[in-house]
């Protein structure tokens, strides 16, 4: 069965894409939001459902893609934000936000994460949601689609050299930042439309 791609979530949905997106990206995620039940809660929370692309099975969710383009970013966190929901591990969220200049610049869509549950991997699903974050680009009268692949994130880098991505740039994590999250870098790809 094909899943059915989107914007936004169904009813009693977004809580499983805060769950998708952390456990895919616990590597990332983890070092910065924290704990799981209180990082999934918060992701929750602030998931904006325009800029929120979901692959669904029979109306559940099983494939998250967050995007930003405009001012908007799919994870709508005010700098209160962090620090109600966050306390003293915003200062995680901020530095390693401020070091990936994810904010989309002038005619781009930034592609902030994409997650798929580990059951589904390997069947395409992965590929929908970049097309449609792709669709979505062209719609809004964007040329390019930028992301960022995590160091060791092999796999990743892989499936984005498949899906037409060049890499830009590699742009490490200065020390002691990159002890303290875990993460070497992350390598920019982009993807002309």
């Amino acid at each position: 069965m094909r899943p059915q791609v989107g914007l936004g979530f169904p009813a009693g949905e977004r809580e499983r894409a805060a769950e998708i997106l952390y456990d895919s990206l616990a590597g990332v995620y983890r070092p910065v939001f924290g704990a799981r039940p209180k990082a999934v809660r918060a992701i929750a929370k602030h998931l904006r459902g325009d800029r929120t692309i979901t692959a669904r099975l029979e109306g559940r969710v099983v494939g998250v893609c967050g995007i930003s383009y405009g001012k908007g970013r799919f994870l709508d966190l005010g700098l209160w934000d962090l620090f109600r929901d966050f306390s003293l591990a915003a200062f995680r969220v901020m530095l390693v936000g401020s070091v990936f200049e994810e904010r989309a610049a002038p005619g781009e869509l930034v592609v902030e994460s994409l997650a798929v549950v580990p059951e589904l991997r390997g069947q395409g699903i992965g590929g929908l949601l970049l097309e449609a974050a792709g669709a979505w680009a062209k719609r809004e009268g964007l040329s390019r689609v930028r992301l960022y692949v995590a160091f060791d994130n092999q796999r990743a880098l892989r499936f984005y050299l498949r899906h037409h991505f060049v890499v830009r740039r590699f742009q490490p994590l200065p020390f002691p930042w990159s002890r303290l999250v875990g993460l070497a870098g992350a390598y920019e790809l982009v993807r002309e439309l």
